[in-house]
């Protein structure tokens, strides 16, 4: 029988410049055309007719620290809410962002051009209660007004450093026989109308800081699903730009990483070289 690809003959898979055929543990490039139905008035049967045509781009990934050594839980070293640290109760973190687009005009043209017009962040977190936890948290929801919701959530991550302002919308203490009291929290961004958004980091070196801090732009990426030299495979080739992103790490566990992305204008079909 011959052999099939898997994936460790990816060798190719680039956005914005960052080489992710390395680190990524899941890769996606999903095909999609958009249709009207084309079927003649005499005829029973609908004729599905394609006349808009994106690609749609995913990468599960961790990080590297070193070798084959990866970004985990241990790599985590602050969280605070409010400039409060709530690290030692930490639980598990989710951070997650979403750009909306709008497609621009192309009459004429096969491939859609998705136009990212804003972005929002949110952030998820459980915490284990410890004495004067549980006040100080369900402080920032309480009150007669929302002037305490408002909370600057920031946490490091290999160095990395993330702050942005966000509210805080859930507050919910659970409590359960023979188990530990717990806190989960949920936090929606908060643009504060002046100065960087988020706060930190502000550069473009990581695929996470492009997103971050330049989702409008469009990003160059280049796909081959196997080695280097081999003829027998495809190559994708164009122009994207950002739809989510999200890290994710718990106690005792990796940090994950998920990317997606939407074509931007033409994709080039050709085959591995």
């Amino acid at each position: 029988m011959a052999t099939r690809y898997a994936g460790t003959n990816i060798s190719l898979f680039t956005v914005g410049g960052i080489a992710l055929a390395s680190s990524g543990y899941t890769f996606g490039a999903t095909v999609t055309s958009d249709t009207v139905d084309a079927g003649l008035v005499t005829r029973l049967g609908k004729h599905n007719q394609p006349v808009k045509q994106g690609l749609a781009l995913s990468i599960e990934r961790n990080g590297i620290v070193s070798g084959s050594e990866r970004v985990s839980h241990l790599n985590v070293s602050a969280f605070t809410i409010g400039g409060t640290p709530y690290l030692a109760l930490l639980k598990d973190l989710n951070l997650s962002g979403s750009f909306d687009t709008e497609m621009q005009a192309g009459i004429g043209e096969k491939f859609q051009k998705p136009q990212v017009v804003s972005k929002d962040y949110s952030i998820t977190a459980s915490l284990n209660v410890a004495s004067g936890t549980a006040l100080a948290l369900a402080s920032m929801v309480g009150g007669a007004d929302f002037s305490t919701t408002d909370q600057t959530v920031s946490f490091t991550i290999d160095s990395v450093v993330i702050t942005i302002p966000m509210n805080l919308i859930t507050f919910d203490l659970g409590i359960q026989r023979a188990g530990l009291q717990s806190i989960s929290l949920t936090f929606q961004g908060a643009d504060p109308g002046t100065s960087a958004y988020p706060s930190a980091p502000t550069g473009t070196t990581s695929l996470l800081e492009q997103l971050l801090n330049t989702p409008t732009a469009e990003l160059a990426f280049s796909i081959q699903n196997v080695a280097s030299a081999d003829v027998n495979g495809v190559r994708l080739t164009g122009n994207c730009v950002a739809e989510s992103f999200s890290i994710q790490t718990s106690d005792g566990q990796l940090v994950s990483e998920t990317y997606q992305f939407q074509s931007y204008g033409t994709v080039t079909t050709a085959a591995s070289s």
